[in-house]
């Protein structure tokens, strides 16, 4: 039996657990739907959740001369972040410097599934759920930092493109004349980067074609990815 408080981590890292952690948080109604590649992602992180949880709530707590140390530690890397950003400023001026929990996608985990004291066909307890949320919380808050390294370094790899120093330029001829030609060389970011520029500049649809279809898959996908969207939403590709 137990407490109703107290946490069965290998329960929940078990087969049956892991499978009663499916059938509460993740129906097909869910953020995350049994099968998908966010949770089989998740499972793996849940993993890691479980053996630092237990890390964490097994380790005495500092005593003030070690949370002296780790204030000292906190400031030096606060000072080595500020030069990081300062450096970085000027490449990625579009975006935040860094990532910041404010700018994050917050939501609770709200189910009419989760256990409660008073319900007793759950096989995990109210504690073990409110570890799960938490660490549902804690994966959506990864995947969002990882999205934020990705684009601040794609948006280093674009600004890097040959083709980013006319970028100006050739909006403003799009717009004057009724016919533009860009020549440079392969891979400079022609067929990339000049539907984006247009797309920011204001003009309602951009049309590109590519000789062969497998390569207006690419550009299809190339250009999604660097919008941070998929293909089929405000990208799409079409092939006669």
């Amino acid at each position: 039996a137990g407490s109703e408080n107290t946490i069965r981590w290998d329960f929940l890292t078990s087969q049956e657990g892991l499978e009663e952690i499916d059938r509460i948080f993740f129906s097909k109604d869910d953020y995350f739907q049994v099968g998908t590649s966010l949770h089989r992602e998740f499972g793996e992180f849940f993993e890691k959740f479980v053996n630092l949880r237990k890390k964490e709530l097994l380790t005495p707590k500092q005593s003030a001369n070690d949370s002296n140390i780790e204030s000292l530690e906190n400031r030096l890397l606060n000072i080595r972040e500020r030069r990081m950003r300062d450096k970085f400023a000027a490449i990625c001026g579009d975006i935040p410097e860094h990532y910041d929990s404010r700018y994050r996608f917050n939501f609770t985990i709200l189910t009419p599934r989760a256990p409660t004291t008073q319900q007793t066909r759950f096989k995990i307890r109210p504690a073990e759920a409110n570890e799960v949320r938490r660490a549902l919380v804690m994966f959506e808050d990864f995947r969002q930092r990882r999205a934020m390294k990705k684009i601040t370094k794609l948006r280093e790899e674009q600004r890097a493109l040959p083709i980013f120093a006319y970028k100006d330029r050739i909006i403003d001829a799009v717009r004057n004349n009724s016919v533009v030609l860009i020549a440079g060389d392969t891979g400079c970011g022609k067929s990339t980067q000049v539907p984006q520029y247009l797309i920011q500049a204001g003009f309602a649809s951009v049309a590109c074609t590519q000789p062969r279809r497998i390569s207006a898959m690419s550009v299809a996908e190339r250009v999604a990815a660097e919008r941070a969207d998929a293909v089929g939403r405000t990208v799409g590709v079409q092939i006669p």
